[in-house]
């Protein structure tokens, strides 16, 4: 990334190199690095429900899987719809954190 032309310009017309790494660099690298937590953390989202049940943790994933094995259908909905709001109201703060940092991400 620091090697890049607009660094190359940025460096040749005299801005420090703090400047070049803190607001230049890291607003664009920071656009994957949200990309990749957010999606990690949704990943966790899926893998609590494995956890729960392996070490018998109460939770929304053991009642899940406890609603499914007795045919509870209400339970399963809420339990989706649930998982469904964290996970639109997560890539919503992902993207609005994105168009913070780097305007022209979302503008492409």
């Amino acid at each position: 990334m620091l090697s890049r032309d607009f660094v190359r310009n940025l460096r040749a017309n005299g801005v420090s190199e703090w400047s070049i790494l803190f607001k230049h660099s890291l607003r664009h690298v920071s656009v994957t690095v949200l990309t990749v937590a957010g999606n990690n953390l949704i990943g966790l989202l899926g893998s609590a429900v494995v956890i729960e049940e392996l070490f018998g943790l109460p939770g929304l994933g053991s009642a899940a899987v406890t609603a499914a094995s007795s045919g509870d259908i209400p339970v399963i909905q809420g339990v989706a719809v649930y998982f469904t709001l964290i996970v639109v109201g997560l890539n919503l703060l992902l993207d609005l954190a994105i168009g913070w940092l780097n305007p022209q991400a979302v503008a492409a």
